[in-house]
């Protein structure tokens, strides 16, 4: 199954386990990206997004006004604003790594004092880099696959807070970088794949993940996503990079609107 069609699953099952008992659903669709989601979706707090109403998912009407519907929702649209986060990674849970075998670089809330209390949960995509003169992998720009959230399927054991969870999609020769504990990460996101979901199962759940992150490495491989590798803000120089919206040296953010972020 490619890319697409695994985001119209999981799409899908974000609006059926939100709205099964009162159709039609309601989709969020983000002015003036186009961007097509489920209620909740990924910035509408941050950004403004208008709601507009349309039959289910699930309905089996096969009309081209709806066959053009569902091919909307395939399309995986820019976030409106660039997200750039540098700080300190944190110990997390345990639960990546150990549980479901996908090793996560962890950036609380408390980091980046409100910045993420806008910004809806959601899986996202984007760039990162760790910061460091030695080690595997450091300084270098990786793909990566991010979870802002509290990771819900953790029935009684919830982050207490919200929490940047970035899995670092890894080439081949850097397969093993150890753990980033401690370590300064850049991160920065581009793009939403879909809400964060409570999922009955763990092995839905790893499942889940597997699928983002063949959407996110398939998504970054378009020239539109390709060209924000090259960010400065992922370039560590002599000088440490202080985000324009907010922090200091140690923990800092800036959200800029995405068609001006790299000129």
């Amino acid at each position: 199954m490619n890319c697409s069609k695994l985001r119209s699953v999981m799409l899908a099952l974000s609006l059926s386990a939100s709205a099964a008992f009162s159709p039609p659903t309601t989709i969020t669709k983000l002015n003036p990206t186009n961007m097509i989601g489920a209620n909740h979706h990924p910035l509408s707090s941050l950004f403004g997004i208008t709601t507009m109403t349309t039959t289910s998912l699930s309905s089996s009407s096969s009309s081209d006004d709806d066959s053009s519907q569902n091919e909307n929702l395939d399309v995986i649209e820019p976030l409106p604003k660039v997200l750039r986060f540098r700080g300190t990674v944190a110990n997390g849970y345990g639960r990546g790594g150990k549980k479901l075998g996908v090793p996560t670089a962890n950036l609380p809330e408390s980091l980046f004092s409100n910045a993420l209390s806008d910004i809806s949960t959601g899986v996202y995509f984007g760039w990162a880099l760790i910061e460091g003169s030695s080690g595997k992998g450091r300084n270098a720009i990786q793909k990566a696959v991010v979870n802002v959230g509290y990771s819900p399927t953790f029935a009684g054991e919830e982050n207490p807070e919200k929490i940047i969870e970035a899995h670092l999609i890894l080439e081949e020769n850097n397969d093993k970088m150890g753990d980033f504990y401690g370590e300064i990460m850049r991160l920065q996101l581009i793009g939403s794949l879909r809400p964060e979901m409570k999922f009955p199962s763990f092995p839905e759940l790893l499942s889940a993940i597997q699928n983002d992150i063949v959407c996110a490495k398939e998504a970054l491989t378009e020239s539109r996503f390709v060209e924000f590798g090259k960010d400065e803000f992922l370039e560590v120089g002599d000088g440490v990079w202080i985000g324009e919206s907010g922090g200091d040296e140690d923990a800092s953010w800036e959200f800029q609107d995405f068609d001006q972020a790299l000129l």
